[in-house]
């Protein structure tokens, strides 16, 4: 259906909480002044950090065109190097949705949660993460995990 209903021409219309979760592209602000950069990353749907002092954008993480939740927070580098040092992934099994987005986060990195991010039960936790804990990543590397509530049983 979802690639028949475009081709008949009827559009998904989608909620507000819904669009909050959905992926979208990183614009790329490196050379801009940095209130067109947070502009630009506002109007996309993102919110940004800013490391180092300067006028103009001269790095940015994750990097323009990467693919990321469009609710992702983007790390401006206004005349400091950006750090090559790679991020530790941290282990998110078992945790809530913030709980593991807030490990991620501090980490470095981007969380992409799939599956059921909120129950009425109270028991959504991750299930599992596509890049094993302990690895070494890059910084603002986007890591899946997969949320489900474990109180349903069959």
């Amino acid at each position: 259906m979802s690639e028949v209903l475009p081709y008949l021409g009827i559009e998904p219309e989608y909620t507000a909480e819904e669009l909050a979760g959905a992926d979208t592209t990183v614009p790329n602000v490196v050379g801009m002044t940095l209130d067109d950069a947070k502009t630009r990353l506002s109007n996309a749907g993102f919110t940004c950090t800013t490391v180092g002092d300067g006028a103009t954008v001269t790095d940015q993480t994750p990097v323009g065109g990467t693919i990321v939740p469009n609710n992702a927070s983007i790390i401006l580098y206004l005349g400091a190097e950006k750090p090559d040092t790679p991020c530790t992934v941290p282990n998110v099994v078992g945790k809530s949705a913030s709980e593991a987005n807030k490990a991620l986060t501090n980490a470095g990195l981007i969380m992409r949660a799939s599956g059921a991010t909120t129950s009425s039960s109270g028991n959504v936790h991750a299930i599992t993460q596509d890049t094993a804990a302990g690895s070494q990543v890059p910084a603002g590397t986007v890591v899946t995990v997969q949320f489900g509530d474990n109180s349903v049983l069959d």
